[in-house]
């Protein structure tokens, strides 16, 4: 047998560790070749949530919102009575703040006596806000002042959800307020309770456009009950207690609202205990565009409002605000210039009572499909004023 010498073997051996580790080695690219890489789109990251249990990170949170690029949630962890005027949510064309209740409640600080705070909570124009699960309670003007919505005032754009607003006091609003003057404002309540708010006009909600602007508001699944619009004898006419549960009105400008699956109950005012609906004009000049107030009633109830006066469930007007030659102020003319329309469907208006018109009273158009109006208060009858029945 032949045998390597073992000197040999070992020379051999090193020879083959030499060529695996020169195998090993990295080994540069070619000049050819070039680096690749990879651009992966910008995400911007969404809005955070802010979480707020007392009134002094509830005012930073509302800071922080106004000033964000897009806005965001803001979240209560506790019950908050304030202080002093919050700041408005007023961020235009920067997304949508929400505004998470969790079932907590935003008041007065009920314990200063003194103190008068209103409104709640603002909403700036332009801006949009969606409140869900919140109670808003315990706002009210200071006195000689002509605030508009103690609880809540709206000139953007407002959604309110599975809310509570209630035991609000102002002189336009007590509950909510939705004015749009010279721009566009609006209102959505979803699932909600508008309660014993009072106001001169509009005790649970006052929505009303002028200057050419405009106010839509949109009702569902929602009770307005126990709200009261009381007069102030001390201010004539322009204080006599309209519309205890809703006020819509258009001033030259267009307004429109939209019940539908709503109770209006137990409300209260000198005219319209339930609703007050009113289109009219500033003056006699030529070229003035009329008021158009219109809301849509469907699958909706009235029933135990009142009105000293007329419409104990709804009073729809169009009217001048101005007379001539020294007239009062609130005389209809013929025909109007200004012009209310209510629409009833598939509704009922029962148990309510007024001097005039204890279900409805319209002194201007109306028409009404597949709705019972019964039952109310036999001194001022179910309608007072022309109602087309459509046949039904």
């Amino acid at each position: 047998m032949n045998r390597i010498p073992i000197t040999l073997r070992r020379h051999a051996g090193v020879l083959l560790i030499l060529l695996l580790l020169l195998l090993a080695r990295p080994q540069p690219a070619p000049a050819a070749e070039r680096a690749h890489t990879i651009a992966l789109p910008l995400i911007a990251a969404p809005p955070g949530t802010l979480r707020v249990g007392d009134e002094t990170s509830l005012r930073a949170a509302i800071a922080t919102a106004n000033a964000a690029g897009q806005m965001p949630t803001i979240e209560l962890t506790a019950d908050i009575s304030l202080g002093e005027p919050l700041p408005a949510l007023d961020n235009p064309g920067a997304g949508t703040a929400t505004l998470l209740g969790r079932g907590h409640t935003l008041r007065d600080d009920p314990s200063d006596a003194v103190f008068r705070l209103g409104p709640i909570l603002r909403v700036a124009a332009g801006t949009t806000v969606v409140i869900d699960g919140l109670t808003v309670a315990g706002g009210s003007q200071p006195e000689g002042q002509s605030l508009c919505g103690a609880g809540i005032a709206v000139e953007g754009h407002l959604t309110l959800r599975r809310s509570v607003v209630r035991d609000n006091w102002a002189d336009r609003g007590g509950g909510i307020c939705v004015w749009g003057r010279a721009g566009t404002a609006s209102l959505v309540v979803e699932d909600s309770l508008i309660s014993r708010n009072s106001a001169h006009w509009g005790g649970g909600i006052f929505a009303a456009a002028e200057e050419g602007g405009s106010v839509r508001v949109t009702i569902t699944d929602s009770t307005i009950s126990h709200n009261r619009a009381f007069s102030n004898p001390e201010k004539g006419l322009y204080q006599i207690g309209h519309g205890g549960g809703l006020y819509v009105a258009a001033l030259e400008s267009h307004a429109s609202a939209s019940l539908r699956r709503t109770t209006l109950s137990r409300n209260a005012a000198a005219s319209g205990g339930g609703l007050y609906n009113i289109g009219y004009e500033a003056g006699w000049e030529s070229g003035v565009d009329p008021g158009y107030a219109i809301t849509t009633i469907d699958n909706c109830t009235f029933s135990g409002n009142t009105a000293d006066d007329h419409g104990g469930a709804i009073a729809n007007l169009s009217y001048d605000y101005f007379e001539p030659d020294g007239a009062p102020a609130g005389q209809p003319r013929v025909p109007p210039l200004g012009f209310g329309a209510v629409i009833l469907r598939h509704s009922t208006l029962a148990d309510n009572a007024a001097r005039r018109g204890s279900g409805i009273f319209n002194h201007s158009n109306g028409d009404m499909t597949g709705s019972i109006i019964t039952d109310n208060w036999p001194a001022g009858g179910d309608c007072w004023g022309y109602i087309d029945s459509k046949g039904y």
